[in-house]
């Protein structure tokens, strides 16, 4: 028997969305949200702030749900935001993050086969095989930007046979590029500026979502995350 079959893949994107900064906040304050220490080992600014917050993504310690979420920092001791500017006592950051799921479909067909006893007529094995198309260009995606919009996009996959995967991408969003930055990214950034356009995410990364796969420069060892396949998708993650 012949029925509909659907290869769904996911990918999960991270975007900074804005950073709060609080320059003297008592240690223990706001005592009505969570807040974690910045280990000092990222380093000061911006790039710190952004290596942490990669750190936990690349290891799972943030959540993959679709939505905005925050993230409450209590800054090292004299940490700074640039090589000017003063060394704070005890400063907070809040970081506000936008996780999409960026779904790409392939329809395809499964057939259903079963294995009943000859004697009493009990289905004893259950087979299902499936076949896909493969794509003639780039998967477009399509972004969940919600987790009541992932739960209506799996309620309208039932009745079929879907085989499901679900990628965290291996790098954030942050400003105009990934995060961490690739030697690639940087030299797009510096042309820019050279020629006195403006930096902009499609500029300096363009719509294809495989350049969150680009070679980066952390030595971090989660960076061997970014080993795992890229997909062949046209798709802006900044929007």
């Amino acid at each position: 028997m012949l029925n509909e079959a659907l290869q769904s893949f996911t990918y999960l994107v991270a975007e900074i969305y804005q950073y709060d900064r609080f320059d003297d906040v008592p240690n223990g304050e706001p005592a009505s949200q969570p807040h974690e220490e910045l280990p000092g080992q990222f380093g000061m600014g911006l790039p710190g702030i952004n290596g942490y917050v990669w750190h936990k993504w690349v290891t799972g310690a943030l959540t993959q749900l679709p939505g905005q979420h925050t993230l409450f920092l209590r800054l090292p001791p004299n940490f700074r935001f640039g090589p000017d500017e003063p060394a704070l006592r005890s400063g907070l950051v809040i970081v506000t993050l936008h996780v999409v799921a960026h779904v790409a479909r392939i329809p395809g067909t499964a057939k259903h086969f079963t294995l009943k006893n000859a004697s009493t007529s009990q289905i004893e094995k259950v087979r299902v095989e499936a076949s896909f198309e493969s794509p003639k260009r780039p998967l477009e995606l399509e972004a969940i930007n919600s987790e009541e919009e992932l739960n209506c996009y799996h309620d309208s996959l039932r009745g079929r046979h879907v085989f499901a995967g679900i990628i965290r991408v291996p790098r954030i969003v942050a400003g105009q590029i990934f995060w961490p930055p690739s030697l690639e990214a940087l030299e797009r950034i510096r042309r820019l500026r050279s020629q006195g356009e403006e930096v902009t995410f499609a500029k300096v990364e363009g719509r294809d979502l495989s350049k969150a796969w680009e070679v980066f420069t952390s030595s971090h060892r989660e960076h061997k995350k970014a080993e795992q396949g890229a997909p062949d998708a046209q798709k802006d993650p900044h929007g």
